[in-house]
């Protein structure tokens, strides 16, 4: 049920992402044409999230109900080191031409999402460690991992939002 929610959510940025940039809403800024490093980092987040996405939301769809496991797991785990690459890319290379001048500047749209990636990303990130303490219990460990669905959904949501915006 989660993954069809996940699904629909994805889609729905898509569309409300589509109608802002359509619109113009938000203005332009400096940010919004990555270059070098900024821009590998960006890539290589999106390539992570994408894999990530399809492995984790697409799981049940693609192992016939099952959870996440075998070379769908492998390739969830992979993607994962790559997306802390290209998080901590985004961090390094991009954070300063990212900060709000003033109250809400010229691309603030964008600015928000960039930064709701960050946090998000390492929240997400976060939950999964966490989980893989001795300290926490089996029902905590079931809640962390339903905790990471979730914020990577919200993640997804905002690293479109990002790429879409102006």
């Amino acid at each position: 049920m989660f993954s069809t929610i996940s699904i629909g959510a994805i889609s729905g940025m898509f569309v409300v992402m589509g109608v802002v940039r359509a619109t113009g809403y938000g203005g332009g800024c400096a940010c919004s044409r990555p270059r070098g490093m900024a821009r590998l980092a960006w890539l290589a987040t999106v390539l992570a999230v994408f894999i990530l996405a399809i492995s984790g939301f697409g799981a049940p769809f693609l192992r016939g109900g099952q959870s996440l496991g075998g070379l769908l797991l492998l390739s969830h785990m992979t993607a994962g080191g790559l997306f802390i690459a290209g998080l901590l890319g985004m961090a390094l290379f991009s954070a300063e031409t990212h900060r709000f001048g003033g109250v809400w500047s010229g691309g603030a749209i964008r600015k928000f999402f960039f930064w709701c990636v960050l946090a998000l990303g390492v929240a997400t990130i976060l939950a999964t460690l966490i989980s893989m303490t001795p300290l926490v219990e089996p029902q905590g460990i079931k809640t962390l991992s339903e905790t990471h669905r979730v914020l990577a959904l919200f993640l997804v949501m905002s690293l479109i939002g990002h790429g879409l915006s102006r």
